[in-house]
């Protein structure tokens, strides 16, 4: 007992060991209830429920008609990241309908709540798209990535699944992103 963490606060001090008491108390008293309290506590913020799948999007990025980026290998972690996620992130705001999706998150996530957040909530959200800056960009560090000029750019979203043989089956495809250099 005397080596307990609590009782060597009581100890120390009497009025942060009450403090702490009180909050723990009232946070299990709050998770029992259901209502989620503070950011530390919001398990939805931390995980959700993970569903399987059958369908996959894979970007196919196409450069001056013949050259296919295979963003899967040769290049580092990082550069990964920043060859699909983009990607990943502007196809979620154009099947959107070109509004932001994390800001529609909120909104679903706090109902009738959401008018009392609203100024605060699109403060921190990405603004409009404008997708010429977008492309503009990626072609841009598709370049610095690769290290050869690109006169044009096509990115098709292929939709797929894995067939009983364990093969990968393109279902169908759309385009994402055209563009020719000016």
């Amino acid at each position: 007992m005397k080596n307990l963490f609590f009782y060597k606060l009581y100890l120390f001090d009497k009025r942060l060991f009450f403090l702490i008491a009180v909050f723990c108390g009232l946070s299990v008293l709050c998770n029992i209830k259901g209502d989620e309290i503070t950011p530390f506590f919001i398990w939805a913020m931390y995980s959700e429920k993970e569903s399987t799948t059958n369908k996959y999007e894979i970007f196919r990025i196409q450069v001056n008609d013949r050259i296919l980026i295979d963003y899967t290998s040769g290049y580092t972690d990082n550069n990964r990241f920043f060859l699909s996620a983009p990607l990943s992130y502007y196809n979620k705001i154009k099947l959107n309908d070109f509004k932001e999706p994390t800001l529609s998150f909120i909104q679903k996530k706090l109902g009738k709540k959401y008018n009392a957040l609203q100024p605060l909530a699109e403060r921190i959200y990405n603004g409009n798209l404008n997708t010429k800056q977008f492309t503009e960009w990626y072609v841009r560090y598709l370049q610095q990535s690769t290290g050869k000029p690109i006169y044009n750019l096509q990115v098709d979203v292929l939709t797929s699944h894995f067939a009983a043989n364990q093969l990968l089956q393109t279902d169908s495809s759309y385009l994402l992103i055209q563009w020719k250099q000016p």
